[in-house]
């Protein structure tokens, strides 16, 4: 119920009051009947929303509608969430999350050349270990030190490196440490 009108299905997932509690009962149990069933209605209509309507791209949308998903039935299992226009509130949470990607990108984008270029001044070491820095500083790519800098100053989880970009986990954990070992290499010298 909402605001003493009965709500309509089409607004609910195509469930009824009554079903929408049993299913809810049923996922707090651990039967994912009622998840599968927003997941079915729901994403790809999420993923057209969202390229059409914030011109995200098709893999902005796909990522989106899924952390939404997992957002949703966190949501439903916390018992946050009543039956109401539950279809609504899913597609604003879609939103949110895209508009949160996109500043979160935006904010890193527009520091990252900055941050890459580390000011050795800051350091108070002898002259010669700071040349060393500089120069193996100097040699990395710009991918090693975007990864450098998300991971060490910004304190970034390698799984959300290799979300970023567009890698697996294993092969970011695999970069990093020839990176560290490139660098080690180098300082030795």
């Amino acid at each position: 119920m909402v605001d003493g009108m009965k709500s309509e299905p089409k607004l609910n997932f195509g469930l009824t009051e009554e079903q929408f509690i049993e299913l809810l009962n049923m996922l707090m149990s651990g039967n994912e009947q009622l998840f599968e069933r927003i997941f079915v209605s729901q994403a790809a209509d999420c993923i057209k929303n969202l390229q059409r309507r914030y011109g995200a791209t098709y893999e902005n949308a796909y990522d989106t509608t899924m952390d939404t998903l997992i957002g949703f039935r966190r949501g439903l299992i916390m018992g946050k969430f009543k039956y109401g226009n539950l279809r609504a509130l899913f597609n604003l949470m879609a939103k949110h999350q895209l508009l949160k990607k996109r500043n979160q990108n935006k904010e890193r984008s527009e520091g990252d050349m900055e941050l890459f270029e580390i000011d050795f001044v800051e350091f108070k070491y002898e002259s010669s270990i700071l040349s060393k820095l500089k120069l193996v500083w100097s040699q990395l790519d710009q991918d090693e030190k975007k990864m450098l800098h998300l991971h060490y100053n910004l304190g970034a989880k390698l799984v959300d490196i290799a979300q970023n970009l567009g890698l697996k986990e294993e092969a970011v954990r695999k970069r990093k440490q020839r990176i560290l070992t490139k660098i080690r290499s180098k300082l030795s010298n």
